[in-house]
C-alpha cells in the first residue's frame, strides 16, 4: 500500500506537469486523467495482476510457474499479521471486479474484463 501510494504521488505530479496545472488550481485526479485518458496506477496494476493470473490459470499444471504457487515454505513465524499473499491479492482484486476465477479459463472472456 505504501508503494502504491508513492507511485500513485508520482503519477499524479507527472500528470500535473503534462497538462500545465499545479496543486493550487485545485483541479480533480480523475478530471486530469481524464483529459490525458489515462487509468490510475493502481487499475494499471490490477490489470497486470489479473492478466497473470489468467496465464496461469490456462498453463498446464505440470510447469513449474503453476506448482510454485502451493509451495509453503518452513521456518518460524514471526509475531503479528503475515504479509498478504499472492493469492489474497488477487482474490481480493477477483471480488472487486465482481468476476469468477474459473472465468480465466476461457481466454476471450477473460480478456475481456480489461
Amino acid at each position: 500500500a505504501e508503494d502504491m501510494c508513492c507511485m500513485e504521488r508520482n503519477d499524479m505530479r507527472m500528470i500535473r506537469w503534462m497538462c500545465n496545472v499545479s496543486l493550487k488550481d485545485r483541479l480533480r485526479s480523475d478530471e486530469l486523467r481524464g483529459r490525458l485518458n489515462l487509468e490510475s496506477i493502481g487499475r494499471c496494476v490490477q490489470n497486470r495482476r489479473l492478466h497473470w493470473f489468467g496465464h496461469i490459470e490456462r498453463m498446464d499444471k505440470s510447469f513449474w510457474v503453476r506448482r510454485c504457487r502451493a509451495v509453503e515454505v518452513s521456518g518460524s513465524v514471526g509475531r503479528g499479521r503475515p504479509k498478504k499473499t499472492w493469492k489474497e491479492v488477487i482474490r481480493m482484486d477477483l471480488r472487486e471486479r465482481r468476476v469468477s476465477k474459473d472465468l480465466a479459463r476461457d481466454r476471450l472472456a477473460w480478456k475481456l474484463i480489461f
